[in-house]
C-alpha cells in the first residue's frame, strides 16, 4: 500500500527493496544426505511399486548394526528409481 505523498516509483522501489530483504532472510535448505546404489530389476520394481518397503542396512562407526529406509524431507525430495548405463550416466 502506498504512503501519504509517496509516488508510484518511490512505491514500488520500496516495494522491491522490501521484497529482496525478505527473500535474503530465509535460510537456505539444510543439503540432503542422497545414496546412490546399483541394484537388481527385482528390487528396482518392487521398490517403484511399493516405496516404503525399502530397508537399508548399515554399521556405525562402533559397529552397531542401522536400519532405515526412504525418508520424505521438506524440501519434497522423495525415492526415486533410475537404471543407469555401465559408465554409471542415467537413462530413461
Amino acid at each position: 500500500m502506498r504512503r501519504k505523498g509517496e509516488t508510484v516509483d518511490q512505491w514500488e522501489a520500496r516495494f522491491y527493496a522490501e521484497l529482496e530483504a525478505w527473500v535474503r532472510d530465509e535460510p537456505l535448505p539444510k543439503p540432503v544426505a542422497v545414496l546412490t546404489i546399483p541394484v537388481d530389476d527385482q528390487i528396482a520394481k518392487a521398490v517403484k511399486v511399493n516405496p516404503g518397503s525399502l530397508r537399508i542396512r548399515a554399521r556405525d562407526t562402533d559397529g552397531r548394526p542401522i536400519i532405515g529406509g526412504a525418508k520424505r524431507n521438506d524440501e519434497g525430495i522423495k525415492l526415486r528409481v533410475h537404471y543407469a548405463d555401465r559408465k554409471g550416466e542415467f537413462v530413461e
